[in-house]
């Protein structure tokens, strides 16, 4: 690791060294610095490292008169098992701190996915199996609630007070279309029997969740009614009571026959089969489905509407104040608040005002 940090910045510090560099690899490669504050910069550092071959930068580094920063055959495999253990968190990093899509689904399916590529490498790592059992210790430890959940860790304490124990989790992955259940097939290293326990398990919390979110629709309709007939009562003690006025043709309308009253569960059964025809890998494509069948799955839409668009991390929300601190600069120290609040909005939402 000292020699790669050591190579990328003699890339970027001596002029020489960067023709040499631009003159074997060409000037689309190169290596980038390490930043302190994230720490997927050290994979993509030694990911560029391997990419360009052992004997060719060795080679260039020999001519260079640099043979301290020449990696042997040993660090060479050491660094190639880095970036294959570490290639899968860093995807996992980069898919859940964008914005704009939805990023919650991930976190559950990316977890267990985590899990299975450790598991596979405990197996096959030559030189770094320490790594590997530690970054599996330290995945169970930070995120226990999802173990827990999906039954592949047994725990005393309450479910609800583990770490990542939030239905939230369960609930947006099973209601993305993308994933639904297929973590449970290919991530949940257990037996068959105990699949089938969790897929229930993710079924009733669907439900339940549907059940609620429907309870508090009607109840919010409800004071909508009950505000309503306290208006009319108060205008017939009054003396104003509106009629109504007969419409032509009123007794032609028809009753639309609709599949919104449909159960819960063959509701649920009918979006189990629209996912096995969905191949949509574009970034806005759960939405997309789901505003495509929100009459379908009348039922289940307002619990995604109200799960999928969950931040799955901070990332966006330190965007918006790194977006105030480019705009409120010293020179311009006497922007209101108001003001502030506008401009950094204006940024944030320029995407939609053009």
């Amino acid at each position: 690791m000292g020699k790669a940090k050591t190579l990328s910045t003699l890339l970027h510090t001596s002029c020489t060294f960067k023709e040499a560099f631009e003159n074997v690899f060409g000037q689309n490669k190169g290596i980038p610095a390490l930043v302190c504050t994230r720490w997927n910069s050290t994979p993509r550092q030694i990911s560029a490292i391997t990419s360009l071959g052992h004997q060719a930068l060795c080679n260039l580094l020999e001519d260079q008169v640099h043979n301290e920063l020449k990696f042997s055959p040993r660090e060479w495999s050491q660094l190639q098992e880095l970036v294959a253990i570490l290639q899968p968190f860093l995807e996992a990093t980069n898919l859940t701190q964008v914005e704009k899509v939805v990023t919650i689904s991930i976190v559950l399916p990316s977890i267990l996915s985590l899990n299975h590529h450790l598991e596979d490498l405990s197996k096959n790592v030559r030189y770094l199996n320490g790594l590997v059992r530690a970054l599996k210790k330290s995945l169970w430890k930070r995120v226990q609630g999802i173990f827990v959940t999906v039954h592949m860790m047994e725990s005393n304490q309450d479910c609800t007070e583990l770490p990542f124990s939030d239905p939230v989790y369960l609930l947006s992955a099973i209601l993305d279309p993308g994933f639904c259940m297929m973590w449970a097939e290919h991530d949940v290293l257990k037996t068959e029997d105990v699949k089938e326990k969790v897929k229930k398990r993710a079924k009733d919390c669907v439900i339940y969740e549907i059940s609620q979110v429907s309870a508090a629709l009607l109840q919010g309709d409800n004071d909508q009614n009950d505000g309503a007939a306290s208006n009319t009562d108060e205008e017939r003690e009054e003396g104003v009571v509106e009629k109504k006025v007969p419409r032509l043709f009123a007794g032609y309308e028809r009753k639309n026959k609709s599949t919104t009253n449909t159960s819960v569960a063959s509701q649920f059964n009918k979006y189990l089969e629209l996912c096995q025809q969905f191949d949509d890998r574009s970034p806005n494509a759960s939405l997309n489905f789901w505003l495509a069948n929100k009459n379908n799955l009348s039922k289940m839409f307002p619990v995604a509407l109200r799960v999928l668009p969950v931040p799955a991390s901070s990332s966006p929300v330190e965007r918006v104040f790194s977006h105030g601190g480019i705009i409120m600069r010293p020179h311009r120290a006497k922007l209101s608040d108001k003001t502030l609040s506008n401009l950094i909005f204006l940024k944030c939402n320029s995407l939609y005002m053009k």
